[in-house]
């Protein structure tokens, strides 16, 4: 395996144009702001990613050591350059502010069920799970909020791709327990 010198932009696995479009611009970007972003792409810092190394690595059989390979790696680099935001968990008494915490927090899991190269039948059923989550009235959703979600963003943060997939699972399978 071999190191290489990436951009935090490269070391994301690729988003869907639309979806790449928005996480750049935001929902309240302007074409100024979008131009300007363009610009100072460039300046991005650089990360360390680890990358297999070429056909003439030798690396063939299964990852060792916990850290599942140079794929292993690459997916944790991935989810740690994603940055999930801290999205606190709003008053149950603020239904507004729940709503909106509530859609910050799915636009997050999506990231994360992206960086992870879940199969897009998968992600479908992970988003379907989280907006049953959300739907679970203003208590279910608060506690969404201020503890599964946290615990998901945590896994991301520091890499942690297994519980990161795990997270996923779980919160899977509470989706289909609510139907």
């Amino acid at each position: 395996m071999q190191e290489q010198l990436v951009t935090e932009e490269e070391a994301l696995p690729p988003l869907p144009s639309s979806l790449a479009r928005r996480r750049r611009e935001g929902p309240a970007a302007t074409r100024k702001t979008v131009r300007g972003a363009k610009q100072a792409k460039a300046q991005r810092p650089a990360i360390v990613v680890a990358r297999p190394g070429g056909a003439g690595s030798g690396g063939g059989g299964g990852g060792g050591g916990g850290g599942g390979g140079g794929a292993g790696a690459a997916v944790s680099a991935g989810l740690m350059a994603l940055g999930l935001r801290e999205i606190a968990a709003p008053l149950i008494t603020a239904p507004d502010a729940l709503s909106e915490a509530a859609t910050s927090a799915f636009v997050e899991v999506e990231r994360a069920a992206e960086a992870l190269g879940l199969p897009a039948a998968r992600i479908n059923q992970v988003c379907r799970a989280v907006e049953a989550e959300a739907r679970r009235g203003a208590a279910g959703c608060h506690a969404f909020l201020g503890m599964t979600y946290r615990r998901l963003r945590r896994a991301c943060n520091t890499g942690d791709a297994e519980a990161a997939r795990e997270w996923m699972d779980e919160i899977m399978a509470r989706g289909a327990d609510a139907r």
